[in-house]
């Protein structure tokens, strides 16, 4: 059975628990939880490592497009482009539409925009939006696409104490977390 943490960069991702399960982390991670893998998608991400000469040090999924982008910029790296350029698609959802196998279980932490309107990013700091449109309406129905289509697989979305996530499908529960948001 695949068991993955996919660690998403909204506020809640501070209730992540380690565990013995795969992790994948959404961009360049802004907290000091260890990982086994980057979703990167967004070419200002890209853009980001070149200024800053940041080269990861794990396996990045990603598209073609971001995987040649890296090349142009000389990015240093294990790249694999596994995922299809899809419009309006997140990094978070790229890596859980992938890593859904059937009889897996896949653990979403720190996806704030599937319990709220709330679609700010910890990446914001580094890369700065000028516009943030109502990501999360574009977001839930791909969200739910994904969770149909992986019927086998069980989908864990952990949020804060006393919030509901806006999903109702067999193979999603939720896990609200004790743990106190920093």
């Amino acid at each position: 059975m695949t068991r993955v943490d996919i660690i998403g960069n909204g506020a809640s991702n501070t209730l992540y628990t380690p565990s013995d399960r795969y992790v994948i982390c959404c961009n360049i991670p802004q907290h000091g939880y260890n990982y086994n893998a980057l979703s990167i998608i967004d070419a200002k991400v890209v853009y980001w490592m070149r200024s800053n000469k940041w080269h990861p040090r794990v396996p990045v999924y990603t598209t073609q497009e971001t995987k040649e982008l890296r090349l142009k910029q000389n990015i240093e790296g294990d790249w694999f482009p596994i995922y299809n350029k899809t419009n309006h698609w997140n990094a978070g959802l790229h890596a859980a539409n992938y890593m859904a196998k059937p009889q897996g279980e896949i653990h979403l932490w720190g996806f704030d925009s599937m319990w709220s309107k709330d679609c700010t990013s910890q990446m914001d700091t580094l890369v700065p939006r000028a516009h943030r449109p109502p990501l999360h309406q574009r977001w839930w129905p791909i969200w739910n696409e994904i969770f149909d289509r992986h019927t086998n697989t069980q989908f864990v979305i952990h949020t804060p104490q006393g919030v509901e996530h806006a999903f109702s499908k067999p193979n999603v529960r939720q896990s609200q977390e004790n743990t106190e948001m920093a």
